[in-house]
């Protein structure tokens, strides 16, 4: 992947560098709503489209152990609206819903503990 290719990811271009450069270090890209999603040319640098975790039936499927062989261990830190980290987005009422997140997630599934996740949460305006 050219470093030319755009993609609306805050610090991506680092990231995907700190990736190469840091044999411990990997990094996984979950894009809810792009369509076209780049491809990776690197063994640490994954991308994924669709919710990061995945109800499949059998069971939700844990994203980050595909990738990790000790997630638990791992810091993990996250990026998004309020609707993908904790699960809170606005009906058509204008009420708020609760559903669940990515921290959720993370903790539930996944069995992260609170201190191993950061997030930089932004607020949407209006809901889509």
């Amino acid at each position: 992947m050219g470093d030319t290719k755009t993609v609306n990811v805050i610090y991506y271009n680092w990231l995907v560098e700190m990736a190469k450069k840091m044999e411990n270090f990997r990094v996984v890209f979950a894009f809810t709503r792009d369509t076209d999603i780049p491809a990776s040319d690197h063994p640490r640098v994954f991308f994924q489209k669709g919710r990061f975790f995945s109800d499949s039936g059998a069971g939700i499927e844990k994203t980050l152990s595909k990738y990790h062989d000790s997630p638990k261990s791992a810091f993990n830190p996250i990026c998004g609206s309020s609707g993908f980290i904790i699960g809170v987005t606005q009906g058509q009422d204008g009420k708020l819903v609760k559903g669940r997140g990515i921290m959720q997630n993370l903790m539930e599934v996944e069995g992260i503990v609170p201190e191993k996740i950061d997030k930089e949460q932004f607020y949407l305006d209006h809901a889509h």
